[in-house]
């Protein structure tokens, strides 16, 4: 869920929210390498609405546009090297015209001092292809976990001097990965394709923070979660093992998988604590149906 922009005719936008650059310093002097994360000027049109008389949203742009250039450069100032730009509206079929913004709006969009990195997830954009890779930007991330059925097109697609990230843990979901099996797959990428990042398909704000903090469960069930701490955690066990990979590090992703294979058995072998052997034990089974329809 999500505010939606309300968008008037004469609308009107300036800088007035400085908690970005705020938090930017303060992951500075903490110590860390910082990537800025912006929702994209026309992902941000696009899920708006009109009020009041109709109007094209896009007549909008220009002056979208001239904040945009505003935050990238106060964070260039910051001495930060990337911004992600999200535009998940790139998932969608886009309206030549809209295609057209995209061209211009990121040509406007370069030369702030930050390199920007195209973020794109919820879906795949094989039918992007004919002019996104036209786009005047730094580095392209793909969800490799909703788009995973469409990812050759795109990745033999991209410019060379393009940055490669691929969302490879899911970040709407609450399920430890596969990590063995993902080494194996990213193996074999990295045989073809040159260096790339690893992400999570998506922001993590739809999973809870931390599966720590859970006490209720019991320890089989939570051995097949992952929460946004874990997620991360995952990211780096794939990470250092993809990087400098040895016996030990893929034991280590072995291991970690290996509640997976239990959750994988097939559906009869699972249900098996739970079905009935007699007739008997039919009858003395509660009938929560009807229960259930009244709680809907």
């Amino acid at each position: 869920h999500y505010l939606v922009p309300e968008f008037h005719a004469e609308q009107e936008f300036k800088l007035s929210w400085t908690q970005l650059f705020d938090e930017t310093d303060e992951a500075l002097t903490a110590g860390y390498r910082v990537k800025p994360v912006l929702l994209g000027p026309l992902s941000y049109l696009w899920l708006g609405k009109t009020k009041g008389t109709a109007f094209d949203k896009l007549s909008l742009l220009p002056q979208l546009l001239a904040v945009y250039q505003q935050i990238l450069q106060k964070l260039a100032a910051q001495k930060i090297e990337w911004v992600q730009i999200d535009e998940p509206v790139l998932a969608l079929d886009l309206p030549a015209e809209w295609q057209q913004a995209y061209l211009s709006a990121y040509q406007q969009l370069q030369g702030s001092g930050c390199k920007l990195l195209l973020t794109t997830y919820l879906g795949g954009i094989a039918h992007q292809l004919d002019w996104l890779p036209k786009l005047d930007v730094d580095g392209l991330h793909l969800d490799a976990v909703a788009g995973k059925n469409e990812l050759a097109p795109p990745l033999a697609a991209i410019p060379a001097h393009w940055q490669l990230s691929l969302g490879v843990i899911n970040g709407r979901n609450i399920w430890r990965a596969n990590l063995h099996e993902l080494y194996a797959q990213l193996t074999e990428l990295k045989q073809t394709h040159r260096d790339f990042w690893l992400g999570t398909s998506c922001s993590l704000l739809h999973s809870p923070i931390d599966l720590q903090a859970e006490h209720g469960l019991e320890s089989e069930i939570k051995s097949w979660f992952a929460f946004a701490r874990q997620k991360c955690t995952e990211l780096h066990l794939l990470q250092r093992t993809l990087r400098e990979p040895d016996d030990q590090k893929i034991l280590t992703l072995q291991a970690y998988s290996a509640p997976l294979r239990q959750r994988h058995n097939p559906f009869a072998y699972r249900m098996r604590p739970f079905r009935p052997q007699s007739r008997r034990s039919v009858r003395k089974m509660p009938n929560v149906t009807q229960f259930m329809h009244c709680a809907q």
